[in-house]
């Protein structure tokens, strides 16, 4: 099964309150939405935890042909190993990452406008409201 996934993380303070999103859409069946609130971290953080959530609802879910859209050009460099990672944290998520992507027949990783993650941003911005509103 192949999947197109969009992914976003959110940060208000960076560091500050924190969240990630993905939207998910397998065999052009209908969208998974997720979304998850990460406390206090970096917008690289939340970034990579959004990657990595969707990564594991895909490998949970038998799905092979990944294809992944976020709007973190520095994510997307990493991952794709065409950028070094100097930060420590970053570099265990990006191992985390590869562990994830490994179990995959196929991913790919491509770095999108802002403008065209919209349903990703409202999700990873989605679970931080919930917090902040909810106390």
């Amino acid at each position: 099964m192949a999947a197109i996934i969009y992914t976003d993380g959110a940060s208000r303070g960076n560091p500050g309150r924190s969240g990630a999103g993905a939207s998910i859409r397998i065999d052009h069946g209908p969208r998974v939405s997720m979304r998850k609130y990460l406390g206090v971290t970096t917008n690289n953080v939340a970034e990579y935890e959004a990657l990595l959530m969707a990564l594991r609802f895909a490998t949970a879910f038998g799905l092979e042909d990944v294809k992944v859209f976020t709007d973190s050009k520095l994510m997307a460099e990493q991952v794709a190993a065409r950028w070094a990672v100097y930060d420590t944290e970053l570099s265990r998520l990006r191992l985390q990452a590869q562990e994830l992507i490994g179990q995959l027949s196929s991913f790919s990783i491509t770095h999108i406008p802002r403008e065209k993650n919209k349903r990703a941003d409202k999700l990873a911005n989605a679970a931080i409201n919930e917090v902040v509103e909810n106390g």
